[in-house]
């Protein structure tokens, strides 16, 4: 997992407007209420940040949220803010716990949770492939994974020299957060969702308009983002 561009200031910079990063949370909630929701699962947050969903997942009754990420600022925010959020129910903190580490290499058993959740995450890999793999192999026979990312539509002379490059992206609305995401296609993402190993997966793209490409960006007319919202089972081999 590599976030090209976090640094401890940025990561509190995008904590404290996280709340203005919002336009895309309806999708994220409604595609987890298709598969049931997260009552009394056991949830991976992949990438979780300051740990915004994890406590969100621990209020709709999660039997077990860990939030991974391998950006220290992060996890020391998802520690602090997740000590404070259960107004004095210190049970609801033994379901909740932050590791930091390597989405390449998960440090958790097979079969360790029902739902592995990414939020615009998946797009910080140069390869996905690993990403895709660790997450199916912590999951159980008919887990989920539950993904939102961004990809890129590449002007055809433009593909073999953007593809996996980074791309400047402007986050928020009034604030605006600058990151720098890969830009990967679909046609890859989907050959590395099928490579490792899922075969039953749904694909919705979706519009986000908290995040934009920097219209600074030397090549802001040859690519389109596309928001995405993918959900994949693993399914009993």
């Amino acid at each position: 997992m590599n976030y090209t561009n976090y640094t401890p200031e940025s990561s509190s910079d995008y904590s404290q407007h996280r709340q203005e990063i919002t336009s895309t949370d309806g999708e994220a909630f409604e595609a987890l209420d298709r598969i049931g929701g997260v009552q009394d699962k056991s949830v991976l947050d992949f990438g979780c940040g300051d740990g915004h969903y994890s406590r969100e997942f621990v209020k709709q009754g999660a039997k077990q949220v860990v939030g991974i990420d391998p950006d220290e600022t992060f996890i020391e925010l998802a520690r602090q803010a997740s000590t404070m959020f259960s107004d004095g129910e210190p049970e609801d903190n033994e379901r909740l716990s932050f590791v930091r580490g390597d989405g390449n290499a998960l440090p958790f058993k097979d079969g360790s949770f029902d739902i592995v959740f990414s939020n615009f995450v998946l797009h910080h890999f140069k390869d996905t492939l690993p990403a895709f793999q660790e997450s199916r192999r912590v999951l159980r026979d008919g887990g989920r994974v539950v993904s939102i990312f961004n990809i890129y539509q590449i002007d055809k002379e433009y593909e073999d020299f953007l593809l996996g490059t980074e791309v400047p992206v402007l986050l928020g609305k009034d604030k605006k957060i600058s990151v720098r995401p890969l830009i990967q296609s679909k046609e890859r993402i989907v050959e590395d969702i099928k490579q490792a190993g899922f075969t039953n997966f749904e694909w919705k793209e979706i519009e986000n308009p908290d995040a934009t490409i920097d219209p600074e960006y030397q090549y802001y007319d040859k690519v389109k983002k596309i928001c995405v919202v993918l959900v994949a089972e693993k399914t009993a081999e």
